[in-house]
């Protein structure tokens, strides 16, 4: 079935993800072997001009493209999250398939308390605009206490930290309900809209399916294998509470967080290592829109890659405003 809900407005903090409550104890859905492991080359949908991709075309167990994608590396991530974030193959790698691969281990790295690492990808400083549509093909892991998320930070985040800078989060999905995507906009003042998906068959699990956000100067969409379900205007968030925060440049981010606030620790059915499949990352502009893109950082990536990676690891928050931007 497919379920479109009514925008729900809340507060988001650090610690809160908004009204609705996620159960930790829903039994575990047995995941079977995947019915679609293409490597799909698709394009964006007309009208839309392609202005980036990355389709992870690598040998297996390479790196994704330095040129697009910085890991992160934070230890100890907030939300009571339970993974270190590394940059490590072991948590972030290409798959020889035209997939990126996320995984997240049951592993004490280096010593540390967290009882998981993970991986978490950002295109900071190598790629940020203002407007666009913005799709990936993903395939979800199974299990309670998994959290994946693809999303969107505003790009001024160093100077002006969260919940100032804006999040937009394309997709959001809790382990323990494998057939439900959420949509999220969150305002400079933590006041944030969400809308869930139900897909009509199957689960986002077993299958890889197309997340979607349609960004403009006036409206947010957000679609599921090209089925809108969550749509606002500037004017009906702002009297709702939420201010538009959606008028300059942000960055993408890809992840896998483990335990936190969102779906809680991983129950004892949860399989390790856990794995999130990334097939492709599309952005387009709309034709006599400008894609508003930064300038050519590509020299400054080179020479400043380590203050981009460290810049994007501060006190952001991982989806729903609730997994926080220390990650």
């Amino acid at each position: 079935m497919i379920r479109t809900s009514a925008a729900t407005l809340c507060f988001a903090s650090m610690l809160s993800v908004g009204c609705e409550f996620l159960s930790n104890d829903v039994a575990a859905v047995e995941a079977g072997p995947a019915t679609d492991e293409s490597d799909d080359l698709g394009g964006l949908p007309a009208p839309w001009i392609e202005i980036w991709r990355d389709d992870f075309e690598g040998a297996r167990g390479t790196a994704p493209d330095p040129t697009k994608w910085t890991p992160e590396v934070t230890p100890r991530p907030a939300n009571n999250e339970l993974e270190y974030y590394t940059d490590r193959r072991d948590n972030s790698f290409l798959d020889g398939k035209g997939h990126l691969v996320i995984q997240a281990i049951h592993e004490n790295y280096l010593g540390s308390s967290q009882p998981y690492t993970s991986g978490r990808l950002n295109t900071s400083r190598l790629f940020e605009t203002t407007y666009g549509r913005f799709e990936a093909r993903i395939r979800l892991p199974l299990g309670t206490g998994l959290w994946p998320a693809f999303w969107l930070l505003g790009a001024n985040f160093p100077t002006v930290g969260w919940p100032a800078c804006g999040e937009i989060d394309v997709l959001e999905e809790a382990g323990s309900h494998p057939t439900i995507a959420h949509g999220t906009a969150i305002g400079s003042n933590a006041m944030y809209a969400t809308s869930t998906y139900t897909v009509p068959k199957g689960n986002l699990v077993d299958e890889f399916h197309l997340f979607a956000l349609e960004w403009g100067p006036d409206s947010l969409k957000w679609f599921v294998d090209g089925a809108m379900y969550e749509s606002h205007t500037k004017d009906d968030l702002v009297k709702a509470g939420v201010p538009w925060t959606f008028d300059h440049p942000f960055y993408m981010i890809l992840n896998l967080a483990v335990g936190g606030t969102y779906d809680g620790p991983p129950a004892a059915g949860t399989m390790f290592p856990a794995q999130m499949f990334v097939d492709r990352v599309v952005v387009g502009r709309m034709p006599g829109l400008d894609a508003a893109t930064p300038p050519d950082v590509a020299a400054e990536a080179s020479a400043d890659g380590a203050d981009a990676s460290a810049d994007a690891q501060q006190g952001v928050p991982d989806g729903t405003g609730a997994q926080d931007a220390s990650e």
